[in-house]
C-alpha cells in the first residue's frame, strides 16, 4: 500500500471547503425536534382528547400535520446527502486517487461497460439490470491498462441491493482463440439457479484438484476448457496474490482469464469511497479511510498484473488427467 500523503494546501483547501458545505446541508435538511416531538405525541394526545370531548377532527389535523413536516424535513436531509456526495467524491476521492495514481480519471456516475461483464462470464443477471458508479481507469506501473468500477445488482430486497466491485485489467499474454480459466467460490448464489438457467460454467471442465496444495483448497474451484492452461496461468504466484486478495477483502472472488484480460469480482458487502454527512470532513480519520480503500483496489490491479503465463507448465500427472479429460468429455459431463 503507498504511503499515506502528507497534508498539502490543496487538500485542507477541499476539506475546508467541503466541510462548509456539509454544515449548510445539514442545516437546511435538519429535522425539527418539536416537529418529532409533536408527532410522536400526536396520537395519544388524540385519544386524551377524544376522551374529553375535543373535535377528533383537531387530532387528526394536528397528526397529519406534524407527520407531514417530519418526512418533509427528513426527505430534505436526504437530498441533502445526495449533493454532499457528489461533492465529496467530484473533489476529495478524486484528489486522493490521484495523489497514489496520477494516470487515473475518476467518473463517480458512471458504470463498467457492459462488454466487460458478458466477456468475463461470472454474472449472471442480464446486464440491464445492473447500475453501476465509480469508474476509474489507469494503468499500471508496469503498463497494463486498467478499469474497475462498484456494481449494483437488484435483489428482492427493495431497500437494499447486493453490491460487487468489478475489475478489469490487460496483460502482456494473449491466451490462444477460444482458450479461458474460470475461478470461482466453491459455494455461492449460484447454486440455487434453476436448472434451464445459462452459465458460464457449461461445457467447462472442474480442474479444482490443481489447488490440492494451497490454503484455497475447497474454497475455490477452477474450471477451463483446456487442460494445458491450468499450470500455465495457476503458478505459485497466482496462487499467493489469490489467496493474499480473499484475505484483504475478506471475500472470495471470480476471476476469469481469457484473451488478453483477466477479469476479478468481489463481493464487497460495503460501500467504497462514501461520504457520511454526519462525518467531519476536516478530520484525517475520512482520508485515511479513503486512502486505505482506494490503495487496495490500486495495489489489487498491481498484483494481478504481475501474473505471468508459464508456458513450460505441465500437469503433474498429465496421462491421469488426459483420461480424466477424455471420460468426462465421454459422458457428456460438465460442472
Amino acid at each position: 500500500m503507498p504511503n499515506f500523503p502528507a497534508p498539502d494546501s490543496k487538500l485542507e483547501k477541499i476539506q475546508q471547503e467541503l466541510e462548509k458545505v456539509r454544515l449548510q446541508e445539514l442545516k437546511a435538511g435538519k429535522p425539527t425536534i418539536l416537529a418529532a416531538i409533536v408527532l410522536i405525541l400526536s396520537f395519544p394526545l388524540g385519544a386524551i382528547g377524544l376522551s374529553f370531548f375535543i373535535p377528533p377532527a383537531i387530532a387528526v389535523i394536528i397528526s397529519f400535520l406534524s407527520l407531514g413536516i417530519y418526512i418533509f424535513k427528513n426527505s430534505t436531509v436526504s437530498s441533502a446527502a445526495i449533493i454532499m456526495r457528489h461533492k465529496f467524491k467530484e473533489n476529495l476521492v478524486l484528489h486522493v486517487m490521484q495523489s497514489i495514481n496520477s494516470t487515473i480519471s475518476y467518473d463517480p456516475d458512471k458504470g463498467i461497460n457492459y462488454k466487460h461483464l458478458n466477456n468475463a462470464e461470472t454474472v449472471i443477471l442480464s446486464t440491464n439490470r445492473i447500475k453501476g458508479e465509480d469508474y476509474v481507469y489507469g494503468k499500471t506501473q508496469n503498463g497494463c491498462s486498467f478499469e474497475f468500477a462498484e456494481l449494483i445488482l437488484p435483489t428482492n430486497d427493495l431497500y437494499h441491493s447486493k453490491r460487487q466491485f468489478f475489475f478489469t485489467l490487460t496483460t502482456k499474454y494473449t491466451l490462444d482463440l477460444n482458450q479461458k480459466l474460470i475461478i470461482r467460490p466453491t459455494e455461492g448464489w449460484w447454486e440455487e439457479l434453476p436448472e434451464n438457467q445459462p452459465h458460464s460454467f457449461s461445457g467447462l471442465i472442474n480442474f479444482s484438484s490443481w489447488m490440492t496444495n494451497s490454503s484455497l483448497d475447497k474454497q475455490l474451484q477452477v474450471f477451463s476448457n483446456t487442460k494445458k492452461l491450468v499450470p500455465q496461468i495457476l503458478t505459485p504466484t497466482t496462487i499467493k496474490i489469490l489467496n493474499h486478495w480473499s484475505k484483504e477483502w475478506n471475500t472470495l472472488p471470480f476471476v476469469t482469464f481469457k484473451n488478453n484480460r483477466i477479469y476479478i469480482l468481489f463481493d464487497t458487502h460495503a460501500k467504497l469511497f462514501e461520504a457520511d454527512i454526519y462525518e467531519k470532513l476536516t478530520d484525517n480519520k475520512v482520508i485515511e479511510r479513503l486512502h486505505t480503500e482506494i490503495s487496495s483496489c490500486f495495489d489489487l490491479v498491481e498484483d494481478f498484473s504481475q501474473i505471468e503465463i508459464d508456458k513450460n507448465a505441465i500437469l503433474d500427472n498429465p496421462d491421469e488427467e488426459n483420461d480424466l479429460f477424455d471420460h468426462l468429455i465421454d459422458d457428456g459431463m460438465d460442472c
